[in-house]
């Protein structure tokens, strides 16, 4: 892993991610979104293998290449736009187009994607190898039945 070294300088990290889908893992979330504090070589050498979209082998050295990248850092908050989103085809499109017009915002990573996952995008959470992995590496809690969730209206 390559960390951009400034950010190890602040007292306060807020991961600000736009959840979508994605062309290889099928999920974009909190924890993909810090694939940008990586040098941009360094992920498209090392994280991305060939046909990184469609061999599952690729897909999984990626989602475990993301989990990796978030065992040094923890967000002191997470805030997703979930609000206009690209379901398929991302994150290039063009793709469909949804409106969930959601903001998620949590302190546990793993179940804010499992959430935007699951009940923004319709996909099952432990199907995707990241958001799995990163439960199995105790990084936050994949079962939502487990986490205190509330829908707030504004």
């Amino acid at each position: 892993l390559q960390v951009v070294k400034d950010l190890f300088d602040y007292d306060l990290f807020i991961n600000m991610p736009v959840t979508k889908d994605h062309a290889g893992n099928k999920f974009t979330g909190t924890m993909k979104n810090l694939m940008g504090l990586n040098s941009r070589t360094h992920n498209r050498a090392k994280f991305h293998k060939p046909n990184w979209t469609t061999d599952p082998e690729a897909i999984a050295h990626l989602d475990t290449c993301i989990v990796d990248m978030n065992l040094p850092l923890k967000p002191a908050l997470n805030i997703v736009d979930a609000t206009e989103i690209i379901r398929t085809n991302g994150p290039m499109g063009p793709g469909e187009l949804i409106k969930p017009g959601k903001i998620v915002a949590g302190v546990d990573r793993v179940a804010v994607d499992a959430y935007c996952a699951s009940s923004v995008l319709g996909l099952k959470a432990e199907d995707i190898i990241a958001i799995r992995k990163a439960a199995e590496r105790k990084l936050g809690r994949i079962d939502l039945s487990k986490v205190a969730l509330r829908e707030v209206r504004v």
